[in-house]
């Protein structure tokens, strides 16, 4: 075996210790306002990259980007999905239309229900809808 000097032991410590967090799997989405520790649900703009999740509860806006969500999500805002995987999604607002924007290959397997207004769902040409969609309008950009 060949002798490591100390400056390459350093070296390599140091390039360990500055791997950047995103390289690691997240435990959690990221939410401008509060998230209740141990459940998934989150009060406020939420981001959600390169996670699995099994279902989700957000009051406010919601991005997707790579990420698989397997079970129901439950929203009362805007959600923007990119590359990502999708069940069943209810979209609870009450006073004015709520907007979807799928993009990038993102697929929805279930059903998307708008509870109250009628919402707008704008589709790519990569992307698809795969279950029914309840009270709201498809635009395929």
């Amino acid at each position: 075996m060949k002798n490591i000097s100390k400056h390459a032991v350093s070296v390599l410590f140091c390039t360990i210790a500055i791997i950047p967090n995103w390289a690691f799997a997240q435990t959690q989405c990221n939410v401008i306002g509060v998230h209740i520790p141990g459940s998934d649900i989150y009060n406020g703009p939420t981001t959600c990259k390169k996670m699995d999740v099994a279902s989700l509860t957000v009051r406010g806006p919601l991005k997707l980007v790579k990420t698989t969500v397997s079970g129901t999500i439950e929203l009362s805002g805007p959600l923007t999905a990119s590359q990502s995987e999708l069940q069943d999604i209810i979209l609870m607002e009450q006073f004015r239309p709520v907007k979807l924007k799928l993009t990038d290959h993102t697929v929805v397997k279930g059903t998307i229900r708008f509870q109250g207004k009628p919402g707008v769902i704008h589709l790519d040409k990569s992307s698809e809808i795969n279950g029914e969609v309840v009270n709201g309008t498809v635009l395929h950009d």
